[in-house]
């Protein structure tokens, strides 16, 4: 699918957040954006309130969407770096 990065979702093995990053993809895709998820590690848990993250990540998603849709030319590419604390 273009502007859809999904491989990367392989390596997060939390649920809720892999469903709301997929969500956020399909929005951007639908929007003709490109939204790219980088997970250079597997992740297995994020040392974090689950609600609260889904709630970080959900408005940093919105916004880089929102932000991408006020580019004239359609050529915005957001891209997000999750990576697992040492």
């Amino acid at each position: 699918m273009a502007g859809l990065e999904v491989e990367g979702l392989q390596r997060l093995n939390d649920p809720s957040l892999k469903s709301l990053l997929f969500q956020k993809l399909l929005v951007a895709q639908g929007r003709g954006l490109v939204l790219r998820l980088e997970i250079p590690e597997s992740i297995q848990a994020v040392p974090m309130n689950n609600v609260q993250l889904l709630r970080v990540m959900g408005i940093l998603l919105d916004n880089a969407i929102e932000a991408g849709a006020m580019v004239n030319d359609g050529k915005f590419i957001a891209r997000f770096w999750i990576i697992p604390m040492r």
